[in-house]
């Protein structure tokens, strides 16, 4: 039997590249987001309401997970204020996030930390991802296959 690889391939209109038993949480677009940021692999945290997130800022040390696309909507689409929105929020989760164009190229294995607008960089903050790729992030909001390293926060 042959061992197997890992997949660098980026998920076709999904941010979710695996593993499939992933757990999706359900949450609302809060009121202090910023709904240009509110795209399928934008990084987030919990907002002022209950059950509600926005995009994660700079060197963000509480982020909550990475919006999935939603059935019926493109990876580019965004959600509104007070829109549904699901999260993947499994630290070990493959999935595909936007790179802030800021911070420098990025190559394979590096860990990454949240940046502008939910994005990730090589910043110095808290690790949230590895990259599984590398990407040169020349391009505001690339995008970029990694592993989730955050915990998640469910309460």
């Amino acid at each position: 039997m042959c061992p197997q690889r890992l997949s660098t391939v980026q998920p076709l209109n999904r941010t979710l590249q695996g593993p499939e038993y992933t757990e999706l949480v359900e949450y609302e677009v809060g009121a202090n987001a910023t709904v240009a940021d509110m795209v399928a692999g934008t990084l987030v945290i919990k907002d002022a309401v209950d059950g509600s997130v926005k995009e994660a800022g700079l060197v963000a040390d509480n982020v909550l997970g990475v919006i999935e696309v939603r059935s019926g909507k493109l990876l580019t689409d965004t959600h509104a204020v007070g829109d549904p929105v699901t999260i993947i929020t499994h630290a070990g989760a493959r999935v595909v996030l936007l790179v802030s164009s800021g911070g420098g190229a990025i190559t394979q294995g590096v860990q990454l930390s949240a940046d502008v607008h939910g994005t990730v960089s090589i910043t110095a903050g808290p690790i949230v991802a590895k990259a599984l790729e590398g990407n040169a992030a020349t391009t505001y909001k690339d995008r970029i296959l990694c592993e989730l390293i955050i915990a998640g926060d469910f309460a």
